[in-house]
């Protein structure tokens, strides 16, 4: 189960993001690079990375190529996996969490949503009935209190099995959504927050925020001249405060 549990939080972060890649010449070898509008996907996506869960990039649009072990703890056996994105639903300041429902083509009944996101929005949504989430409720938030701590920008990954029936009827709303002229925002957000409930748990991370480069000696001039100083932060008030 723990194998099984570890498989599916290594694949949700290296299929629900926005990123893709490049390829840069290091030694005479090409190395895959990875680009996206977020620093977070592409921390998330080495991470994933260095667990032998490869992000290969996309193909035809609407599939997604994975490089993963056999066995999670494996590292020798490796197959590449190719899910077909059937619907997906952006990261946004309002949603502040990103959702894709994945169907592995060469094992068509494995149908996933898997959703990564702020902890307020996405431990709103989980089945509290599931034996797996009261057990990992506690470790998460007790994580979740140590991260903000220390600064770091947090996002709690969870999913959620998905049936072929259920996969047509949602996917004949969201091509009748995605259609819609005036209120289409309004139909998606609908839909999203049909599909997105009783979910399964799977983890969390914590990723560094760095500052760029100079900002403590600016912020120390700017104070120098009696300058008062606002943070601003769509994270924990304990990640606030850490980075102030």
């Amino acid at each position: 189960t723990q194998e099984k549990y570890l498989d599916l939080f290594l694949t949700a972060i290296s299929t629900c993001h926005s990123g893709i890649i490049s390829e840069k010449e290091f030694d005479k070898e090409k190395k895959i690079i990875y680009q996206a509008s977020s620093p977070d996907e592409i921390a998330i996506l080495n991470f994933a990375r260095k667990y032998k869960y490869i992000f290969f990039g996309r193909k035809d649009n609407n599939k997604i190529i994975i490089e993963k072990p056999k066995i999670p703890k494996d590292n020798i056996s490796k197959e590449k996996v190719i899910y077909k994105v059937h619907i997906q639903f952006e990261f946004s300041s309002e949603r502040k969490s990103m959702s894709i429902i994945v169907q592995n083509t060469s094992k068509p009944e494995e149908i996933f949503l898997f959703i990564k996101g702020a902890d307020d929005v996405i431990l709103s949504k989980i089945d509290k009935k599931n034996k797996n989430n009261r057990k990992i409720i506690k470790n998460i938030e007790n994580s979740l209190d140590e991260y903000s701590k220390e600064g770091l920008r947090i996002l709690v990954v969870a999913f959620k099995k998905i049936s072929l029936k259920e996969l047509k009827i949602y996917k004949k709303e969201y091509i009748n959504a995605c259609k819609s002229t005036y209120d289409k925002k309004e139909k998606l957000e609908v839909l999203a927050n049909k599909i997105e409930n009783n979910l399964i748990l799977l983890g969390v991370t914590g990723i560094q925020d760095e500052l760029q480069d100079d900002v403590y000696e600016t912020l120390k001039d700017f104070s120098d001249a009696g300058i008062k100083l606002w943070v601003l932060t769509g994270d924990k008030k304990a990640t606030a405060k850490s980075i102030s």
